[in-house]
């Protein structure tokens, strides 16, 4: 009896092995192909980094400390990544995302948007956060709200009477002449 034992315990170990390693194959697929940088923290150590965490901040992919995330963060900014941490390793709901910029090794500033949560790893808390590239959709909304400053500014300097309709003919913006002209008060 005591070899059937043995081996029923050393058949568990390795079954249980197996799935252990089945499971960081899938999670190692999952990570290795997302777009957005993936972080584990830990004890003030970032102990894993996905290839798109590395092309986006330009930090090795090699162990280092947390501190060097915080060191690329734009000085504006670290304040508001600190206290974001902060509020993560205190416990309670996981804090709403935020948005930072970053100074990358190649002097390019990069807008993302890290949201983070905690989780065991290793049975251990630590902190895993997601790190949004948002440069592009940061840059266009600037755009639009440039374009946007420029439209009001040139109804509003137009001596003729200007409006918009909604699809449903509802007046949806009426410039200053126009306000005039059908003698509403502006205010």
């Amino acid at each position: 009896y005591g070899f059937l034992v043995f081996a029923t315990a050393l058949l568990w170990i390795v079954f249980n092995n197996y799935l252990q390693v089945q499971a960081e194959e899938k999670y190692r697929v999952i990570t290795e192909f997302s777009h957005d940088g993936i972080v584990v923290i830990q004890d003030g150590r970032i102990i894993f980094r996905n290839p798109a965490c590395c092309d986006l901040t330009g930090l090795p992919l090699a162990d280092s400390a947390a501190r060097d995330l915080l060191d690329i963060l734009a000085p504006e900014d670290r304040k508001k990544a600190f206290q974001h941490y902060r509020s993560l390793l205190q416990g309670g709901p996981a804090p709403p995302p935020i948005t930072v910029s970053i100074l990358r090794s190649d002097g390019q500033r990069r807008f993302v948007e890290i949201t983070s949560s905690t989780v065991q790893y290793s049975e251990r808390p630590a902190a895993l956060s997601s790190i949004r590239d948002i440069t592009d959709r940061r840059r266009a909304e600037e755009i639009v709200r440039e374009s946007e400053e420029k439209f009001r500014s040139m109804m509003e300097a137009m001596r003729d009477a200007i409006y918009i309709c909604s699809p449903e003919w509802r007046v949806t913006y009426m410039n200053p002449s126009m306000i005039k002209m059908i003698g509403w008060d502006a205010t």
